[in-house]
């Protein structure tokens, strides 16, 4: 799947999810968002948050999993040995679920679980935790209907979407909560190149944009790295937008 679209994706997500305006509209929007993406299926989880209210915190609180397989798993209670439920922790960055018995040492229970869930038809699985602290539990997990089917690989972009839904639900069900204590500032260059990068231009069409070179284009990217403590573009999205530098449309606007 071409970045470009991916990318696309991405943005449209952001201004879209501005102007949602219940948390049962954004689970709606995050699913049909992943579905441009290539996953049939989604899993939202919530199981233990201090900065969310009590009332919404479960596991599998939306998903469009497959009924059989969400019937074999809720009845085994297999959330208790499931490595990917055991992953999904706010210190724990995205991964695909194949590479998890690479950081654990499964047990028979774990490994058949594994297996019985390709059975189930979920394919190329991926885990995305909501990021926080060590005690938060929750996240997103994304498979395929087909191992075959066309599907986003770039975990920090499949990412960046389940930490934007994650910061506008927190708005919705807990009030907007204050920005980092320490504040993040750009030049105005710098913010003119990661508004229009992040709308999906080119590094041309912002040189372009700002009759600067794409040179001059990737140098700011590299202050903007710098400044927001970040190594790539897709997590200088992410925490640009957690801190309102990024310029998104207003909801009532």
């Amino acid at each position: 799947m071409p970045e470009t679209f991916a990318a696309r994706v991405l943005v449209e997500f952001a201004e879209t999810s501005r102007n949602v305006a219940t948390k049962e509209a954004l689970a709606a929007l995050l699913i049909q968002t992943y579905g441009k993406l290539g996953f049939a299926f989604v899993n939202i989880s919530l199981m233990r948050d201090y900065d969310l209210p009590s009332e919404i915190l479960k596991f599998a609180w939306v998903s469009t999993y497959p009924d059989d397989w969400t019937h074999y798993y809720m009845a085994r209670d297999c959330m208790r040995f499931d490595p990917v439920a055991l992953s999904a922790r706010g210190d724990v960055g995205p991964f695909f679920w194949s590479d998890l018995k690479h950081r654990f040492d499964f047990t028979p229970l774990q490994s058949n679980l594994m297996e019985m869930a390709v059975e189930g038809g979920l394919h190329n699985g991926i885990g995305l935790p909501f990021v926080g602290s060590r005690s938060r539990r929750g996240g997103v997990a994304l498979a395929t209907l087909t191992p075959t089917t066309e599907h986003c690989r770039n975990l920090e972009l499949l990412w960046s979407i389940s930490n934007m839904f994650y910061w506008r639900l927190s708005d919705l069900v807990a009030g907007p909560r204050p920005l980092a204590l320490r504040p993040i500032e750009l030049t105005p260059r710098e913010l003119d190149v990661i508004n229009l990068s992040f709308r999906g231009k080119s590094d041309r069409e912002v040189a372009v944009d700002l009759d600067i070179t794409e040179n001059t284009v990737n140098t700011h990217f590299r202050n903007i790295f710098r400044r927001l403590g970040v190594n790539n573009r897709i997590q200088a999205f992410v925490k640009a937008a957690g801190h309102g530098i990024i310029d998104l449309p207003n909801p009532t606007g």
